[in-house]
């Protein structure tokens, strides 16, 4: 038995299991199993640094994870490369056994306030969605209004302004009602 399959045999972490059985199934890496610079435990430690990296970047700390997949890459890419600088972790995890039942319950506990605090933001948020949305609302009726308030004054003026004609028109003198022809009046 190699080195890499004792270790897989000796760890009790299921995690590292499931990983070291992945890269036992790849053909193409076992040479690179048997790297003596290289150990499964170091390769575990990898990935996890690597996940929790990702979830920094993306501001979800705390909570680090992956898929699959992208565990099994992380695990390749370790035994692929001999120039990777693995750093001692900053955190503790229940994935290796770091975290302790009172560490994992106060992540429980503040992930339960963080939750409370979400909800209070999505409440305030909504309150705040709900006063725009009335603002807009009233916003958009007296616009409405302005609209037609608008209309109806235009056609009060055309109004008028067909009176006020129609009153020049019949002030004015028919030039052929004045010769007395009044069938070629206008």
């Amino acid at each position: 038995m190699d080195k890499f399959e004792k270790e897989l045999n000796e760890t009790k972490n299921p995690w590292v299991k499931r990983i070291g059985n992945y890269l036992l199934s790849r053909s193409d890496i076992k040479e690179n199993l048997k790297k003596e610079k290289k150990s499964l435990e170091e390769c575990f430690k990898y990935v996890i640094q690597e996940i929790s990296k990702k979830c920094e970047r993306n501001n979800n700390i705390g909570y680090a994870a992956g898929d699959d997949q992208e565990l099994f890459d992380l695990a390749v890419h370790y035994y692929d490369e001999d120039d990777l600088k693995i750093e001692n972790l900053n955190f503790k995890t229940n994935a290796n056994g770091t975290a302790s039942a009172e560490d994992l319950a106060k992540k429980v506990n503040h992930s339960n306030k963080t939750n409370k605090i979400n909800e209070n933001h999505k409440t305030d948020q909504k309150a705040i969605d709900e006063a725009v949305k009335k603002a807009l609302d009233s916003y958009k009726q007296e616009e409405k209004e302005r609209e037609q308030k608008k209309k109806e004054e235009q056609k009060a003026r055309k109004m008028q302004q067909k009176a006020k004609k129609k009153k020049i028109d019949e002030s004015q003198m028919d030039i052929f009602a004045f010769l007395g022809d009044e069938n070629e009046s206008i």
